[in-house]
Order: C-alpha cells, then structure tokens, then sequence
C-alpha cells in the first residue's frame, strides 16, 4: 500500500500543478491538506514520508502517542 500511496500523492500534485499553470497560478498558493479520518496512523505517518505536511485530523490523541 505504500507504494499506492505514493503514487497517489505524486497524481495530485501534478493535477494541483496542471490546475494552476491553468489559471495562471502559482502551485505555491495551494496547500494540499490529506484528510485521514477513515485511515490508521502508520498510513498517516506513512504520508508524512511521503512529503503530505498538512494532514487534518480528529484523533490527535493517536498521534500523540
């Protein structure tokens, strides 16, 4: 799955990067936050690996730990 991940990651950034070389836009003013409500924590620390800084989370307890 990490792999997968990866790729997943590196897919929405380039579409990021296509959107806004569309618009006229910097890719620098998107902030790309991964969601990881419905994931484990080793997949989120996973993304962290992977380059994702942003991640939104509800069970911060989790990462805490």
């Amino acid at each position: 799955m990490p792999a997968a991940l990866k790729e997943h990651i590196e897919l929405v950034n380039e579409r990021i990067e296509q959107a806004c070389q569309r618009a006229g836009r910097s890719s620098s003013e998107v902030k790309l936050v991964a969601v990881t409500k419905m994931t484990t924590v080793e997949m989120a620390k996973e993304a962290l690996r992977y380059g994702l800084h942003s991640l939104g989370e509800n069970r911060v307890q989790d990462f805490i730990a």
